[in-house]
């Protein structure tokens, strides 16, 4: 795609990581112990990659979609790990029954991603003033991920998506991965958008 030769892709990289950082703040501040979330690789991707690290892997994916000047999907994707982690530890004491403690990791992970999504959005696509309308994020945590049932936008091998890999950290050890994934329907659109965004800030 030639637009995507003229913009900064190192631009967006650290607008992500600005974006992670907010997320990974915010967690922090709701788990006694301290946790961090980093990030292992972002890259401007094909849908279709997304789902290589996953196959095969139990996980929890929360989705969301957007629209306004730009339109689109965002997937945030946990390993069980990662989604065992995060229930235990913003609900340490938890002894509950299956079905109610399954409920339970659903609406923390639904909380997570919500938390990330804000935090990335805001960085990468909510900017100059422009208005967007979110959906209220919906969470699959039965099976094991299957992207066929969740692309929305263009075929898979489409450039549209960006993709954000991740873990969870705590001290030295770490305690699962977080896939987020954007995939817009118009990624042109995006792109001109981002550049306008950046004259904005520029001038």
């Amino acid at each position: 795609m030639d637009s995507l030769e003229k913009f900064s892709w190192d631009d967006v990289r650290k607008h992500l990581g600005v974006g992670i950082q907010k997320a990974s703040h915010t967690l922090d501040a709701m788990i006694t112990e301290p946790m961090a979330i980093e990030i292992q690789e972002s890259d401007f991707t094909h849908y279709q990659d997304i789902g290589t690290a996953f196959y095969g892997v139990p996980v929890g994916v929360v989705i969301s979609s957007f629209e306004g000047p730009v339109s689109g999907q965002a997937l945030a994707i946990f390993n069980d790990q990662a989604a065992q982690y995060l229930l235990s530890s913003l609900v340490p004491t938890i002894e509950a029954p299956y079905p109610e403690r399954d409920a339970l990791k659903e609406s923390i992970l639904i909380e997570v991603g919500n938390i990330i999504f804000k935090s990335l959005m805001s960085t990468i696509v909510k900017r100059g003033g422009r208005k967007f309308s979110y959906r209220i994020p919906e969470v699959q945590t039965e099976g094991h991920f299957e992207p066929d049932t969740l692309n929305k936008f263009g075929s898979f091998t489409d450039l549209n998506s960006i993709l954000v890999e991740t873990k969870l950290v705590s001290g030295p050890y770490s305690f699962g991965n977080i896939a987020i994934l954007i995939q817009f329907e118009n990624v042109d659109g995006w792109l001109s958008h981002w550049k306008e965004s950046l004259d904005v800030r520029l001038a």
